[in-house]
């Protein structure tokens, strides 16, 4: 391990989200608070110096916040780290952390168009993701993940990719509240063909 360096790298590309989740630990700010959103020209920089590793593999992954708020600079960081590797020759790969409740049709095409591996948060059932992860009182984050994370894995299929390989991920916060319904998330796992909790 000594003579590898970092392979992943995790890129927050701002800390703005539209989500006020109980158990946040990222340094949420409000939608207003664009001075949190990284720069192109910090982007160029990270892409520079995360190259540098003397891993043979290198993970992009972007975080936030909600990484969608900025996709500007998601789209810098993609093309131009593919950019430096055509003479440098990793194995590189993006993936993507979001809520699924800031999504677009226009992302959501982009993403699958450009080998993009995403992963969403779903917390269980709508009753515990619901509780753990507010959105607003007029919306269900919940059904906004259920929803897009069946329209990613139907653009997977519409473009040949393999479903075994190509699917959303999804990362579950255990909190007091799973543990009531813990046999109701494994089954809604099931239910989504998710691999892992």
């Amino acid at each position: 391990f000594v003579g590898q360096g970092p392979h992943l790298h995790i890129v927050i590309t701002t800390l703005r989200c539209n989500q006020s989740c109980k158990y946040c630990h990222a340094s949420r700010t409000t939608m207003d608070r664009v001075d949190t959103d990284m720069t192109i020209e910090t982007a160029t920089k990270v892409v520079e110096h995360a190259m540098q590793t003397t891993s043979p593999y290198v993970n992009f992954e972007f975080q936030g916040g909600e990484p969608t708020i900025n996709m500007d600079v998601l789209k810098h960081i993609v093309e131009y780290s593919r950019e430096l590797n055509k003479t440098m020759g990793k194995d590189l790969d993006h993936s993507l952390v979001t809520n699924m409740t800031y999504m677009k049709e226009d992302v959501a095409e982009w993403l699958v168009d450009n080998d993009i591996w995403v992963c969403t948060s779903l917390d269980g059932t709508e009753e515990v993701h619901n509780f753990n992860r507010t959105w607003t009182k007029s919306q269900n984050a919940y059904a906004s993940v259920l929803k897009w994370i069946k329209h990613f894995n139907n653009l997977y299929i519409e473009r040949g990719y393999d479903p075994d390989l190509y699917h959303v991920d999804a990362l579950m916060t255990t909190t007091k509240k799973t543990l009531e319904h813990w046999k109701d998330i494994v089954h809604l796992y099931l239910d989504l063909n998710i691999r892992n909790i």
